[in-house]
This record gives C-alpha cells, structure tokens and sequence, in this order.
C-alpha cells in the first residue's frame, strides 16, 4: 500500500473470520460489496478503473457518499481478497469498507 495512507485492514478481518468455515462449505463463487470513498474530483475515474479490473462484476458511481460502490467475485476468499487489494491500491483510492455476500443456502 501506498506510505501516508490509511490502513485500510477492515476487510481482512472479515476475510479471516469466514475463512475458518470456508472449508466446510461447498465450493462457490464468493462475492461482496466494496464500498470506495477516493479523492475529489475523482469518483468517475475512480469507477471507471475500477469497472477495468478482473473481478469486478459491476461498478457505480453514486450520488452522496461513499461516492463508489463496486460488486467484486471470486473463486475463493483468496481471489476476493486480490480483487479487493487491487481496489485499495488504486492511487485515488483513500478508503474502502467491504462487505462480504451470505450465501443463504436452501434447507
């Protein structure tokens, strides 16, 4: 990550909390909401690059905050994870809060 930025660690804690029931779970694209907040002006270029990367199924920019919200996949929380990391790393990026998709399985 960029020097001077935040830590942006919120959504590896939540990675790790469901990476301990990942293994009895059927295998199964995992998916989340990413939450981007960026510098000004910048939300349209934010979502511009972001639409570019592998993973992101689908980006927008919105109108009030956080001005970005991205719906990102993955193979495993792994996967998710490096598509989020590549979403962090952008250079406008100041901050994310990522929320990960429950799987509400019949039965």
């Amino acid at each position: 990550m960029a020097a001077g930025r935040p830590v942006l660690a919120c959504h590896y804690r939540r990675i790790a909390l469901l990476s301990a029931t990942a293994a009895s779970v059927p295998h199964m694209a995992v998916q989340a909401y990413v939450f981007v907040s960026c510098t000004n002006p910048g939300p349209r270029a934010t979502c511009l690059a972001v639409r570019r990367m592998d993973g992101v199924v689908r980006a927008d920019a919105l109108f009030g905050g956080p001005p970005v919200v991205a719906v990102v996949e993955g193979d495993d929380l792994a996967a998710l994870e490096s598509v989020i990391d590549g979403i962090v790393d952008l250079p406008m990026v100041t901050d994310t809060e990522t929320h990960v998709v429950r799987d509400l399985m019949p039965g």
